[in-house]
């Protein structure tokens, strides 16, 4: 346990756009709210960084997620250091590749 140091790859920062320019086009105020719900969420992933399962699509136990509402935040931890991946549909599939 311990506070890692939490970055957000292009990618994720791609998905958090796209996600709150979709959800303002029909509320803003829940739009806001599940970005805020996002950021919490990065907060609790640096404290505790191995609470998220091990992806199934990767078995690595290096890249793990954890979900808020629908979506996966999908991140990589290694020493003191976290990043956020991608952010995606809890329905979409995740490009291995």
């Amino acid at each position: 346990m311990g506070n890692s140091k939490i970055e957000i790859t292009e990618s994720a920062w791609e998905d958090l756009t796209e996600i709150d320019n979709n959800i303002s086009k029909y509320s803003p105020k829940i739009a806001r709210s599940l970005i805020i719900k996002f950021f919490n969420k990065f907060d609790l992933i640096a404290t505790f960084p191995e609470m998220g399962r091990i992806v199934p699509e990767f078995g690595s136990p290096m890249i793990r997620e954890i979900f808020q509402s629908k979506y996966r935040i999908i991140y990589y931890h290694k020493n003191q250091k976290v990043e956020i991946l991608r952010i995606i549909h809890g329905s979409k599939l995740i490009d291995t590749k």
